[in-house]
């Protein structure tokens, strides 16, 4: 739900272990320092053992609790983080994520609603990954930051032509890219990539691919709420999104959730972001 850029290493098997722990530095980097509180949602994270617990083996034992003991007590063995991590899989205690929802693959998403910004610094962040290790990524925007799908590799980019295509095949089926009743932006975002295909065929700079943005028009980009939350699918920050308001877009499909929630007996509401949380944490500990 909302606007998400989704990535994924389609080549993991051949990642080394230190390569892995460049891509968690990364990962780390871009959610500490200037870039800790510029996230309008969620944050760019990559963690190549990003794990959950094994619950048939930690229920009886405190759950989370033991999981984080453990950690700490193997911290404490000066152990790199994928060793820990490595050796709490092999005794058991956790399952990785890449092995039970991604199919062996490394991979994530990231939802940035309308903040254009935090698209950019997906991208930035994977195209860094990319330059210190042997990484493919495939990287892919609900939005209109990226003119297209791309792969990434060695620093460099180019148009992932199979998702284009299949795509294409869906607008197509659709009907939106009929001559008489379709979708305008749709049939021009098509004519758009076309020309992108041939006029990068290869892997060419990662700039190439995507818009523009300007770092400070995000500044005081909106809290990640009702206007956000389904905001930022037909980028409305280049002027692309016609008469579509997607802010209003957005609080309608809220309200029409929220009504459907409430009939089943449950409640709804926006969570706050992650900055809101450690300053939660900071005033408790304070205390």
């Amino acid at each position: 739900m909302g606007r998400t850029l989704h990535y994924k290493v389609l080549n993991t098997e051949e990642i080394s272990e230190e390569e892995k722990e460049v891509m968690y530095e990364v990962s780390m980097k871009y959610n500490s320092g200037d870039y800790e509180d510029v996230w309008t949602c969620e944050s760019f994270y990559l963690d190549p053992w990003a794990f959950h617990p094994n619950w048939e083996k930690v229920g009886d034992l405190g759950g989370k609790e033991f999981i984080n003991r453990r950690y700490r007590e193997l911290e404490r063995s000066a152990l790199f983080r994928g060793e820990i991590l490595n050796k709490m899989h092999n005794e058991g205690l956790i399952l990785f994520t890449k092995d039970t929802i991604y199919n062996g693959k490394v991979a994530g998403f990231t939802k940035v609603g309308g903040n254009e910004y935090n698209a950019f610094l997906v991208y930035e962040a994977l195209i860094e990954i990319s330059k210190n290790t042997k990484s493919e990524i495939s990287l892919c925007d609900e939005g209109a930051f990226l003119y297209a799908p791309v792969l990434i590799r060695g620093g460099k980019a180019k148009i992932d032509v199979e998702s284009v295509h299949r795509a294409w095949a869906f607008w197509e089926e659709k009907g939106w890219l009929k001559e008489e009743g379709g979708d305008p932006i749709i049939i021009e975002k098509k004519q758009m990539q076309e020309s992108l295909i041939k006029f990068y065929p290869y892997w060419t700079e990662p700039r190439n691919l995507c818009r523009s943005i300007k770092e400070n028009d995000f500044m005081s980009h909106p809290e990640y709420g009702a206007s956000q939350i389904m905001a930022g699918f037909y980028g409305e920050y280049y002027g692309l999104s016609g008469d579509r308001d997607p802010e209003k877009e957005s609080y309608r499909i809220c309200s029409d959730i929220k009504k459907l929630v409430e009939k089943s007996g449950m409640t709804m509401e926006v969570a706050p972001k992650l900055s809101d949380l450690r300053m939660r944490k900071k005033k408790r500990k304070v205390k």
